[in-house]
């Protein structure tokens, strides 16, 4: 049985540590010196409404929102290129 038991700790380890290493990457994909920018900076920066930049981004031809939380913000060097 301590086998069993330890084969079904390591499997909850490996999957835990796949899960914080996946969360680990995704959070480093930005550079360091890139800055988010809330919605209401972005809409002080742009000249169009918050809905052109949604239809924007859905047809790929304006940087895509980062989620955080119930949140979302923009890269701001996507946004400035």
């Amino acid at each position: 049985m301590t086998n069993k038991k330890s084969k079904k700790q390591t499997a909850t380890i490996t999957a835990a540590t796949a899960e914080t290493t996946t969360a680990a990457t995704t959070a480093c994909t930005l550079p360091s010196a890139d800055r988010l920018i809330s919605k209401t900076q972005l809409l002080t920066k742009i000249p169009i409404s918050y809905v052109q930049v949604w239809s924007l981004m859905r047809e790929g031809k304006f940087p895509r929102s980062v989620a955080i939380g119930n949140r979302v913000a923009w890269v701001e060097s996507e946004v400035d290129a």
